[in-house]
């Protein structure tokens, strides 16, 4: 099964996203000078403490909402809302 998830990973998750910053960069809601393999990276990171078993149940909710802030915005960023 995990042989499945990584090829499908390889196939469609990374390809997905690479477009998704391509896309990002070229519309301006993305640092054009932050390397795709950079990007990858910092999603791969949360990607691997997120698989860790329990780690949801046993992580403080306030703390998720800071990681999904980080995620999406980084340290310094403001997440926009449209009106």
């Amino acid at each position: 099964m995990k042989a499945h998830m990584d090829e499908f990973y390889q196939k469609r998750i990374l390809p997905f996203f690479e477009k998704l910053i391509e896309e990002g960069k070229k519309e301006g809601s993305m640092h054009p000078d932050i390397l795709l393999d950079s990007i990858l990276f910092y999603i791969q990171m949360f990607k691997e403490a997120f698989a860790k078993p329990g780690f949801f149940a046993q992580t403080d909710p306030s703390m998720l909402r800071d990681l999904d802030h980080l995620l999406y915005c980084g340290i310094v960023g403001k997440l926009e809302i449209e009106k």
